[in-house]
C-alpha cells in the first residue's frame, strides 16, 4: 500500500496516512549533541503525542486562535506544531528567546498576532514568562509547557475537521528590509508548495533528507520537515547551533547516514570550505549528496565554487549543487535548478547564479518598476510570482497587502509583487536584489547585491556574505558606503584592503565610494536565517554602532565630517 499525498488536503490528513501506514520507524531522528546522540520519533509516536498536546490546548477554547511556539528545534518541536494543526489552532513558530533583542521582536510579533496560548519549554518559561504585575505582552497569553500538556490527566483530541482553506500556520518573515510580518499560510498553499519542492529536488521514496535548518524558519519546516513527510522518507538533523560551533559536523551527519537532500543559505558553504582541514576531507564520503541546495540569501559563485573545490575529493559532484529562490509569501519554493550563469562579456567577477526553472504550476513574471509592464528576456524588474502555493496576505486587519492580488495571475488565483528584482533569461530565473535596496547613484540603478557579491571574494580577510552596501545623502548627493565584515583572525594592516574595494568598484562600477568601514566578523545585523538586514546597518551606521577596526573616508575639501568628527585627507590616487 503508498499514499498518493497528491490526494490529501491537509496535514493533518497526511501525518494519519503516514501513521496507518509507516507506524514504527523512527522516521525523524535528531542528534542532539550534533554527532551520535540518536533520539527517534516514529510517524504514530508524532500523531499520538501531537493528539495528546491537542486535547491539553482545547481546554483554552483555541480553535481559529494563534498558538505561539518558543521551542528549541528539537523532536519536542515536531507534536508540538501538529497538536495546533489537530487542534484548529494557527501555529506561529518563533525563534526561541536568548539575547534582549530576540526577545523585544517576539514581543512585537505577540503584539501582532494576539495568541492565546504560549507553548514552550520549562526552561525556556522560566526566563521569559513576564513576572506577575509586569507590564509586557507576552503576559497576556496562557502559558503551557510541552511536557505538562503530554502529562496533563486529558483525553486525546479528536482532530478538529480543518479544511484546505484553513490557516495551518503563520510564518513571520525574516524582516531583512523591515519588521516581521506573518504570512497566513494555508494547508492548500502547503500542499500545492510541497508537489513543487519534490519536483524540483527529484525526491523520491529513496530520500533521505537531512541538515540543521531552524524549524521556526520556512526552509526547516516547509523543506525539510514538512517534504519528509509528504514524501514518506526519513529525516536526520540537529539543532542550528550544533552546526555553527563545528560546521563539519553537517557534513559528517550526511556521510554517516547516506543523505540524499540536505541544503542551507550560501554562508554555509563557504563556511565549511573555509573551516575543513585536509583530515576532514579525507574522511568524508559524500557520494550519496544527489541535491545540494542554497537559498535564503544571495548567492554567490565562488562560495559555491570553493565548496565543490574544497569536498569533491571526498566525493561531491558539481551537478549536485541546486541554487533555489523562494520566499514566505509564496509558502517557499518558486523555483531551483543546476548552476547556470548568464551569457555576459568581461570578467567574472560578479557572476549572477540563476536560481533555476520555475515550478510547475507556478508563473513568473517581470514587471517594470515604473510602468507595471512586462519586460523582455534579460531585463532586470520587479519578480512577480502566481499560483496555488503563493498565500493571500498577512495576519491582522492592519496589515499592508497590497502586494498581494487573489483574483489576478495566469492561473486565476493568487499573485504578489514580490519587492525582488531579477530577470528570465532561457526559462531561467536570476534574482538580483531587492526594490527596497535599490540604490539611484550618479542617475544610475544599482543594486547593493552586485557591489558585494563583487568585494566579498577580493580578500582572503573579508568574510563571504558579510557585505553591506547602501547610499546615503551628503551634500544633496547620494554616496555609496561599504562596510565589510574581517575575519576573526585577521590582523592588519587594512590601508591595502581598503584600497583593493575602492578599486574594484570604481573598475566594475565606474563609482567611487564616499565610506569604506571594516568590522569584525558578526557585526552586521543579520535575520535569524542569516541574511544582511541592510536598513539596520545603515541605521548603525548613522548612529555610530559600529566598532570600527578600520576607515576609509573620501571626503570634501570643507564640508564632510566622519563620525569621529574628524576631517580625514583624500587618499591618493
Amino acid at each position: 500500500m503508498t499514499i498518493d499525498p497528491t490526494t490529501l488536503p491537509t496535514l493533518a490528513g497526511l501525518l494519519d496516512a503516514r501513521a496507518e501506514l509507516l507506524p514504527d520507524r523512527d522516521s525523524f531522528v535528531f542528534l542532539a549533541d550534533g554527532d551520535n546522540a540518536e533520539h527517534g520519533m516514529s510517524y504514530a509516536r508524532l500523531r499520538t503525542e501531537a493528539l495528546r498536546i491537542a486535547g491539553a490546548l482545547k481546554q483554552f477554547d483555541i480553535v481559529n486562535e494563534r498558538v505561539l511556539l518558543l521551542l528549541p528545534g528539537d523532536l519536542n518541536f515536531l507534536p508540538a506544531f501538529f497538536a495546533c494543526i489537530y487542534a484548529g489552532a494557527i501555529a506561529v513558530p518563533l525563534y526561541p528567546p536568548g539575547r534582549a533583542q530576540r526577545n523585544a521582536a517576539i514581543e512585537n510579533v505577540v503584539a501582532d498576532c494576539e495568541p492565546a496560548v504560549i507553548l514552550t519549554t520549562r526552561d525556556i518559561m522560566a526566563t521569559t514568562m513576564p513576572r506577575p504585575g509586569q507590564d509586557s505582552p507576552l503576559a497576556r497569553p496562557k502559558w503551557l509547557t510541552v511536557a505538562d500538556a503530554l502529562s496533563a490527566d486529558v483525553t486525546e483530541a479528536t482532530a478538529c475537521p480543518a479544511g484546505a482553506d484553513s490557516i495551518a500556520f503563520l510564518q513571520y518573515t525574516s524582516g531583512s528590509t523591515g519588521s516581521p510580518r506573518g504570512v497566513m499560510v494555508r494547508h492548500r498553499n502547503i500542499m500545492a508548495n510541497q508537489r513543487m519542492i519534490r519536483h524540483g529536488f527529484a525526491n523520491d521514496h529513496n530520500t533521505i533528507g537531512g541538515g540543521w535548518l531552524p524549524l521556526f524558519h520556512d526552509m526547516g519546516l516547509i523543506g525539510n520537515v514538512l517534504q519528509s513527510l509528504y514524501i514518506g522518507c526519513p529525516l536526520i538533523f540537529m539543532a542550528p547551533a550544533s552546526f555553527l560551533r563545528r560546521p563539519m559536523r553537517w557534513l559528517r551527519m550526511i556521510a554517516n547516514y547516506r543523505i540524499t537532500t540536505s541544503g542551507a543559505p550560501n554562508f554555509a558553504y563557504d563556511l565549511c570550505a573555509r573551516k575543513a582541514t585536509d583530515d576532514d576531507v579525507a574522511s568524508l564520503d559524500l557520494g550519496s549528496w544527489k541535491v545540494a541546495y542554497c537559498g535564503a540569501e544571495p548567492i554567490h559563485y565562488h562560495s559555491l565554487r570553493r565548496f565543490f573545490e574544497r569536498f569533491r575529493d571526498a566525493g561531491f559532484r558539481w551537478e549536485s549543487l541546486l541554487p533555489c529562490y523562494g520566499l514566505a509569501e509564496a509558502t517557499l519554493f518558486v523555483s531551483g535548478g543546476p548552476v547556470t550563469l548568464p551569457s555576459r562579456d568581461g570578467a567574472d567577477d560578479a557572476l549572477q547564479i540563476a536560481s533555476g526553472a520555475v515550478a510547475p504550476g507556478l508563473s513568473v513574471d517581470i514587471l517594470d518598476i515604473d510602468s507595471g509592464q512586462h519586460v523582455a528576456d534579460g531585463e532586470v524588474g520587479e519578480i512577480c510570482v502566481a499560483g496555488p502555493s503563493v498565500c493571500d496576505g498577512y495576519w491582522g486587519s492592519n496589515a499592508d497587502n497590497s502586494a498581494f492580488d487573489s483574483n489576478s495571475g495566469s492561473h486565476g488565483v493568487a499573485s504578489l509583487r514580490t519587492g525582488d528584482l531579477g530577470f528570465l533569461s532561457g526559462g531561467r530565473l536570476f534574482v538580483t536584489g531587492r526594490l527596497k535596496d535599490m540604490m539611484v547613484v550618479n542617475g544610475r540603478n544599482i543594486f547593493p547585491e552586485d557591489v558585494e557579491m563583487l568585494i566579498c571574494h577580493r580578500h582572503v580577510d573579508f568574510v563571504t556574505s558579510g557585505s553591506a552596501v547602501f547610499s546615503v545623502t551628503s551634500n544633496q548627493s547620494e554616496r555609496l558606503v561599504v562596510i565589510q565584515e574581517l575575519q576573526h583572525r585577521s590582523s592588519g594592516p587594512y590601508d591595502d584592503a581598503a584600497r583593493l574595494i575602492r578599486r574594484e568598484i570604481l573598475r566594475r562600477f565606474d563609482l567611487q565610494v564616499y565610506d569604506i568601514v571594516l568590522v569584525r566578523q558578526w557585526s552586521l545585523p543579520r535575520t535569524t536565517s542569516g541574511k544582511i538586514q541592510r536598513y539596520k546597518c545603515k541605521q548603525a551606521y548613522h548612529e555610530n554602532a559600529f566598532k570600527i577596526i578600520h576607515r576609509d573616508t573620501l571626503l570634501s575639501a570643507f564640508t564632510d565630517l566622519d563620525n569621529s568628527g574628524m576631517r580625514r585627507r583624500k587618499p591618493r590616487s
